[in-house]
């Protein structure tokens, strides 16, 4: 007899099983200014990644203490130089954080007051 098998699919392949993007609601700040920064995490395919651990009560995904010194120090030094700090210095201060890395098509939504 024959038989005929018909059927469709795809497969999504990413070097990292996630990315996290972060952002900064003014592009620049003055030394002394509070810093509000928002963080996601999305798997390749756009949705939210759930922790597997509990988040520790802020809702907010957990990042170990280097890991956020590496973007705090980032962000003191774009506070005191006035400007956004260069491809070059993000990737020597995340070097050798895992999991932080920089996506560089990532662009965050305007601000409502911008739109």
């Amino acid at each position: 007899s024959r038989r005929t098998i018909i059927g469709n699919g795809s497969v999504l392949v990413a070097r990292e099983p996630f990315k996290v993007f972060t952002w900064t609601d003014r592009g620049h700040y003055q030394t002394g200014d509070t810093v509000n920064a928002g963080f996601q995490a999305r798997t390749a395919d756009g949705k939210p990644v759930t922790p597997t651990v509990k988040p520790n009560g802020t809702g907010h995904c957990n990042y170990t203490t280097s890991q956020i010194l590496a973007v705090a120090k980032l962000a003191a030094s774009a506070a005191k130089t006035g400007k956004l700090p260069s491809n070059r210095a993000v990737q020597a201060a995340i070097k050798n954080e895992p999991n932080l890395f920089v996506d560089p098509n990532f662009a965050p939504p305007l601000l409502k007051f911008r739109q």
